[in-house]
């Protein structure tokens, strides 16, 4: 088999702009019910994992068993409120985001602006990383390495019309494809938006419910192109959710 990668790609749970469709909120936040969502993505990660093919390509990837509790060697994550809260709920523990410093037994995590949001609206734009490191405890490892590679400046997350038009989205995608490929790690969760995700794993806009969890994998030379493993899984409108939303 050609060398290849595991791609997992994750949308953020539900933020407050999805419930009240205003989109002038900056950098909105979750809501209870998407912090809820984001805690149940972990069950859903362990369940793909165990699924045949999947275990298979996993064992295809690394010749010895890993030591971390979720079949990822990294965690790229738009640095938006939205999607750093949904996936620090997502894995606990396990990840950490000082790379410089990190235990075999965590998952390493990096903030990529490349994944931000498509849209120029309020509610698409981000925080400097200054607002991020004070409202996310699990930012404090972030290492000036990584600083200095993803975040050329503390006006990272400004966009234009232009910057959120079809061209240069599509050129967005294609040089996140190509770092992404050009990484050492095999199997890396994608941590990001519904717009986005779209054109990055399509080549088109698309939309997708909160916290939609893809599986996909993409050979080499033939990188960028994602494959669909045909493994989704939707808990966006997880009914028990809601309820424990309703009643509390």
């Amino acid at each position: 088999m050609k060398p290849f990668k595991l791609i997992w790609t994750l949308r953020h749970g539900e933020a407050l702009h999805n419930v009240t469709m205003n989109m002038n909120l900056h950098d909105p936040p979750l809501t209870t019910l998407g912090q809820l969502q984001a805690l149940s993505v972990s069950a859903a990660l362990c369940e793909i994992a165990s699924q045949p093919e999947v275990a298979r390509l996993l064992s295809e990837l690394h010749s010895t068993p890993s030591q971390r509790a979720f079949p990822l060697d990294a965690v790229y994550v738009s640095p938006m409120k939205r999607t750093i809260h949904t996936a620090v709920l997502a894995l606990g523990d396990s990840l950490s985001f000082d790379v410089s410093n990190c235990s075999a037994d965590k998952i390493h995590g990096y903030l990529v602006p490349d994944l931000q949001e498509a849209g120029s609206w309020p509610s698409d734009v981000g925080s400097s990383l200054s607002i991020l490191l004070g409202e996310f405890e699990a930012l404090k490892g972030v290492s000036e390495k990584t600083r200095e590679v993803h975040f050329p400046g503390e006006e990272w997350w400004l966009k234009t019309k232009d910057e959120a038009g079809p061209r240069a989205l599509d050129e967005r995608a294609r040089r996140l494809r190509k770092w992404i490929a050009a990484r050492e790690e095999k199997s890396v969760l994608l941590v990001s938006h519904g717009g986005f995700l779209g054109m990055l794993a399509s080549g088109f806009w698309s939309t997708m419910g909160n916290i939609i969890l893809r599986t996909m994998y993409s050979e080499f030379p033939y990188f960028p192109c994602f494959k669909e493993l045909g493994l989704l899984t939707d808990v966006s409108y997880d009914r028990k959710l809601r309820d424990s939303v309703v009643q509390a």
